[in-house]
């Protein structure tokens, strides 16, 4: 019951809003990235800062 009330609350919160209809116009623009390809730039980025 207490994640029902969490989740409302982020879901109308102003600034994740922003964040959706940003990712929204990204999207109808063309301008996204496959999750491989985001995975792939932070796991070398990891494997550099562990060495």
């Amino acid at each position: 019951m207490e994640d029902d009330v969490a989740d409302d609350l982020i879901a109308r919160h102003p600034a994740f809003l922003a964040t959706i209809r940003r990712a929204r116009q990204q999207k109808i623009a063309g301008r996204t990235r496959r999750l491989e390809d985001v995975r792939q730039k932070y796991e070398t980025s990891q494997e550099a800062v562990s060495t």
